[in-house]
């Protein structure tokens, strides 16, 4: 957290909550490993939901690329589900390179009107599925074991919608 002390320190409680929320009390004494994945987990990682490319951008950093369903609203993966294989993978990967951890992570998210939708509805509107796959996603943002560089959002343009969603950005 560019030497942030109170920030490192939050995101550092955050991720260890994620850990004992998605993986249990075990990962908090050892590294994760692929057998602590279901096979939920594992269908999302087949279906590529989270990729992190095999080359870096211009200035070092990891890609991370996350189907928009990956981050906010999926009907096939639940969220926990997603932000588990998410975790895992940038607990198993991304972290343990101190590059990685000195210059953050590039994450790129396709968004649709859905998704824009989903995160815009405040926590007293929409059902309470929705009110958990925000709160489930916002611990994750809070507890991300990597800092985020920069986050580009891929919003199309053959919406009116979306146009003002850009501008807005």
């Amino acid at each position: 957290d560019l030497y942030d002390a109170e920030k490192a320190a939050h995101r550092y409680l955050r991720c260890l909550e994620n850990l004992l929320t998605y993986f249990g009390p075990s990962a908090l004494q050892r590294p994760l490993t692929e057998s602590d994945l279901g096979h939920e987990e594992l269908r999302a990682a087949k279906d590529g939901l989270v990729e992190i490319l095999p080359t870096r951008d211009r200035h070092g950093r990891i890609v991370v690329v996350s189907q928009e369903a990956a981050v906010v609203y999926s009907n096939r993966h639940s969220v926990d589900a997603i932000i588990r294989l998410s975790l895992f993978m940038l607990l198993s990967v991304a972290s343990q390179n101190p590059e990685t951890q000195t210059r953050g992570v590039v994450f790129v998210i396709p968004a649709s009107v859905e998704a824009v939708r989903f995160l815009s509805v405040n926590n007293s509107g929409g059902s309470g599925d929705d009110n958990h796959r925000r709160d489930a996603y916002q611990m994750f943002r809070e507890g991300c074991p990597v800092r985020r560089a920069f986050t580009h959002f891929c919003l199309p343009n053959n919406s009116h919608k979306m146009r003002i969603v850009r501008d807005v950005m």
